[in-house]
């Protein structure tokens, strides 16, 4: 699940429902193509307070969610860059 401006508030209603469906679920944060990007989740509480749900959520279902807790975290920080391109990422510095 790619979560977004749109969906954000879902996620407890999407792993009940998917849960007994498919055997593991992955989330991640929309990636913006702009500055003005709609779907775009800016860095700060409510960013936040979805990564605290995702972190909830895992601990609830512990097989299901396939993402580990530090990858979930990492999902707050803004790592600095140009535009809308990373040059912090944590991922970034293990490809280079």
């Amino acid at each position: 699940m790619i979560i977004n401006s749109q969906n954000y508030s879902c996620i407890d209603d999407l792993v009940h429902e998917w849960k007994e469906v498919v055997n593991k679920i992955g989330f991640q944060s929309h990636t913006p193509f702009s500055m003005e990007d709609p779907l775009w989740l800016p860095f700060g509480s409510l960013r936040n307070s979805i990564v605290d749900k995702l972190i909830e959520v895992k601990g609830k279902f512990p097989e299901f969610i396939i993402n580990i807790q530090k990858q979930l975290e990492l999902m707050r920080g803004n790592w600095g860059g140009t535009g809308t391109t990373p040059i912090l990422c944590p991922s970034c510095a293990i490809l280079s």
